[in-house]
C-alpha cells in the first residue's frame, strides 16, 4: 500500500505577494526600512569599531610600553644607587683604615691587632654619622685607645677630647686631647659625648650618676651617643664570651662589672634623667654583636 503525505510543500505566488503588497503599502515600506536601517546601523558599526580599534590597541600598547619603560628606569636606577651606596661605605671604610694606619702604626704588633680586631666588629662609622654636621667639640669617656675620637677628629671636628683610666692605652692620638682618668677628669661643655661599650663594664647602680654628669656637661641641645649591647639578642651569648676572656683571661679589658640592661629601660632611664629626643637603633647588620646606638638630646 502506497503512502501519500496530506501536507502539500509550500508554494510561492508572486501575484498574491504583490496584492498583499498593494493592500497594505505603508507597512510594507515600513518594513523595508527598518531592514535597511538595521542593515546599515549594523554595518556602520562594525565599520566604526573596525575603525577604532587599531587607534584603541595603539594607545593600550603605548601606555604599556611608558609603564615598562618607567618600571625598567626605576629598577636600573635602584640597582645604580645600590652599587653607588655600596661603593660609598666602601670608601669610607678604607677611609678610616688608612686614617687609623697613620695614627697608631708606630704602636706595638698586639696593640695595633687589638685596635683592628676592635675597629672591625664595632660600628663606629655608623656611630659617627649619628654626631651632628655642626658639632664643635666631642668628648668621648672611656676612650680606650681612641679609635672613635680620632675619627671624629678627621671628620673635621675641632675639639675632640677623651678620657681612660686604663695607663696602659694611653698614647699620643692626632687631633684628640688625651686625659688619664674618669670622666669627672675635666671640665667645659662638649656639643657631644660619646660612651662607646662602657657602661657595661660599671655597676648598674653607678649609671644614673655617670649619665646626670654627662647630661650637665653637654652644651644646650647637645647629643649624648651612647652604644651598648642588645641583651634579648642572641648575639649577645658571643658577647659575653668574648668579653669573658678579654676581662679574665687577657686582661686586656679594666671593668668590674658586666651589666647590660634592655633597651625599652634604658630608655626609660634616660628619659628619666632629663634627656629628650631618646632613641634607640640597632646598628649591627654585619656585625657578630647585638650594638645597639642611643641618641639623646639635651
Amino acid at each position: 500500500m502506497q503512502v501519500t503525505s496530506s501536507i502539500a510543500p509550500p508554494t510561492f505566488h508572486p501575484h498574491a505577494s504583490a496584492a498583499a503588497a498593494e493592500s497594505n503599502p505603508t507597512g510594507s515600506r515600513s518594513s523595508a526600512k527598518s531592514a535597511y536601517r538595521a542593515m546599515n546601523s549594523g554595518t556602520a558599526h562594525h565599520s566604526v569599531a573596525a575603525a577604532r580599534s587599531p587607534a584603541i590597541s595603539s594607545a593600550a600598547n603605548g601606555r604599556r610600553c611608558k609603564l615598562l619603560r618607567r618600571i625598567a628606569a626605576t629598577t636600573i636606577g635602584n640597582a645604580i644607587a645600590a652599587r653607588l651606596v655600596i661603593v660609598f661605605h666602601c670608601l669610607r671604610l678604607i677611609r678610616a683604615l688608612i686614617t687609623l694606619h697613620q695614627t697608631y702604626h708606630r704602636r706595638a704588633p698586639g696593640t695595633r691587632l687589638h685596635i683592628l680586631i676592635r675597629f672591625l666588629t664595632c660600628p663606629f662609622l655608623r656611630v659617627l654619622h649619628a654626631v651632628p654636621r655642626d658639632a664643635r667639640s666631642l668628648l668621648e669617656i672611656g676612650a680606650g685607645h681612641g679609635v672613635f675620637a680620632r675619627l671624629a677628629a678627621a671628620r673635621g671636628i675641632r675639639r675632640v677630647a677623651g678620657v681612660e683610666p686604663d695607663m696602659r692605652k694611653m698614647g699620643r692620638v692626632e687631633g684628640v686631647t688625651y686625659i688619664a682618668g674618669y670622666d669627672d677628669a675635666i671640665r667645659g661643655t662638649f656639643d657631644v659625648i660619646a660612651l662607646l661599650d662602657v657602661l657595661y663594664a660599671i655597676p648598674a647602680a653607678q649609671w644614673d650618676g655617670l649619665l646626670t654628669r654627662a647630661h650637665a656637661r653637654l652644651a644646650p641641645g647637645g647629643t649624648l651617643l651612647v652604644k651598648e649591647q642588645d641583651p634579648a639578642s642572641i648575639k649577645n651569648r658571643w658577647n659575653r664570651a668574648q668579653e669573658w676572656i678579654s676581662m679574665k683571661l687577657l686582661r686586656i679589658t679594666l671593668a668590674n662589672a658586666f651589666d647590660y640592661e634592655s633597651t625599652e629601660a634604658f630608655t626609660a632611664r634616660l628619659t628619666r634623667l632629663g634627656f629628650r629626643e631618646v632613641t634607640a637603633k640597632r646598628v649591627d647588620f654585619g656585625y657578630p654583636h647585638p650594638h645597639v646606638l642611643y641618641v639623646a638630646r639635651k
